[in-house]
């Protein structure tokens, strides 16, 4: 299937202005091309795409976008440019072990030039939209912040588990209901957040309120008020080694969990340097080498 084919039934079927000699050659192509796949790609009452033109369209398009994407890595590699991949990185989430494999990438594709962006004020939200806006090639995230179109695949898995103070009421529970906690003062992540969503969903499946007293975007300010007695809060288990001093406890059933996903945008199609990324995220997701 060749490639201007695919640009001339683009540009026909987005009714782009040309002048009659170019119309006619852009026909022609389309022509050639519904030969090659046997059948229409437009309804012959005018110009209208038929239902195997509207299938063809995306796809059409993820193609060209592809050429045009290995064309510029290799001008770029002839001019000594590192190809740049820009990587969102959420608060506190990301296992070591994952930050290890992004040196490890690093160090074995010199020609790609990694650019970590931090999350903003909304968190995993901030960084889904980015994927989507085309500001970030490739992000991690918390699923149950992502949202609709991305393509997203697990990397981690911990559990969420409730802080309190030493002497809280509940501090020296193993295991607590939510509906324990309908008249503690709670302290909160912003909307936006992977953990927000993620409390979020928990009380909603059991059906309790909550008692807001803070919505903090700092984990260690978090994990200070509910030192001092102020709130209790939930968070992944791997941020109790922050605060060693409180008390921890498991909830459920069913017992919430924060799943950490890499995730690239869905209507783009990914870079090479994209792809080894991912690739190299994956295996290392895995166990393997």
């Amino acid at each position: 299937m060749e490639l201007n084919r695919l640009e001339h039934f683009i540009a026909v079927a987005e009714q782009r202005r040309f002048t009659a000699a170019a119309r006619r050659l852009h026909l022609a192509s389309v022509h050639a091309l519904e030969r090659e796949l046997g059948t229409p790609l437009f309804e012959r009452a005018g110009t209208q795409l038929s239902d195997a033109g509207r299938a063809l369209l995306p796809e059409a398009h993820r193609v060209i976008a592809a050429a045009r994407a290995a064309r510029q890595a290799v001008s770029d590699a002839r001019a000594g440019q590192r190809q740049p991949v820009n990587v969102g990185i959420p608060h506190g989430l990301l296992p070591p072990d994952l930050f290890a494999t992004l040196t490890a990438f690093g160090v074995q594709h010199p020609g790609v030039d990694l650019r970590f962006v931090g999350a903003g004020g909304r968190g995993c939200a901030d960084q889904a939209d980015g994927l989507r806006a085309g500001r970030l090639d490739v992000a991690f995230l918390v699923r149950a912040a992502a949202g609709a179109g991305l393509r997203m695949h697990v990397v981690a898995t911990e559990p969420v588990l409730l802080a309190t103070a030493a002497d809280h009421r509940l501090g020296g529970r193993d295991t607590v209901d939510p509906t324990d906690l309908r008249d503690e003062g709670f302290v909160d992540f912003p909307a936006g957040w992977g953990v927000r969503a993620v409390v979020d969903e928990v009380f909603a499946t059991a059906g309790v309120g909550r008692r807001p007293v803070a919505e903090i975007g700092d984990a260690a300010t978090a994990l200070d008020l509910v030192r001092h007695r102020l709130g209790v809060t939930l968070v992944p288990r791997s941020w109790a080694a922050r605060a060693t001093d409180l008390r921890y406890a498991e909830l459920g059933p069913p017992r919430p969990v924060v799943e950490v996903v890499v995730a690239t945008p869905d209507s783009a199609v990914p870079t090479a340097s994209t792809v080894a990324l991912v690739a190299a995220v994956l295996r290392a997701a895995d166990g393997t080498t």
